[in-house]
């Protein structure tokens, strides 16, 4: 059974980042267009002026960055606490495998027509990752509380 739980756990994190992978290979502008439609999908459920557009745009786009990240750092905790690892190590596995991963990312999108790889993404992707194992350790202590 736990070998079963091991595979899975992986299966999960590869799938994850082959979905990054995706969303980063896309040209700029297919990249846009998906995040307009999500911008759109904001101004016209909340009623946002459309002087706010290019800042709804920018949060969108970096929240995506932060939210692939938590997510990735997530289910890397979750593979590596399939092992014999103190929860350092889980947390500091998961995230040097997450940063690795936004790093290899970013040079990744020098390569797509349109993207650039920026320093500063991988720093709002750490923002996600750091995030994540924050909520990794608070559910740890919230596991040994209960």
């Amino acid at each position: 059974m736990k070998d079963k739980e091991k595979v899975f756990a992986w299966v999960l994190v590869i799938v994850w980042m082959v979905v990054i992978f995706y969303f980063s290979h896309q040209p700029a502008r297919v990249s846009a267009v998906l995040s307009y439609s999500i911008c759109n999908f904001f101004k016209e459920s909340f009623n946002v002026d459309d002087s706010l557009t290019a800042s709804l745009h920018y949060l969108v786009r970096k929240g995506a960055h932060v939210a692939e990240y938590f997510v990735l750092a997530f289910l890397l905790a979750n593979a590596f606490e399939k092992y014999p690892l103190r929860d350092k190590k889980v947390i500091l596995y998961s995230f040097s495998a997450s940063f690795l991963f936004a790093i290899s990312d970013e040079i990744h999108q020098l390569y797509v027509p349109g993207r650039e790889g920026r320093a500063t993404d991988v720093i709002i992707d750490t923002i996600g990752i750091i995030a994540a194992c924050v909520t990794w350790k608070m559910r740890l202590a919230a596991r040994r509380a209960g």
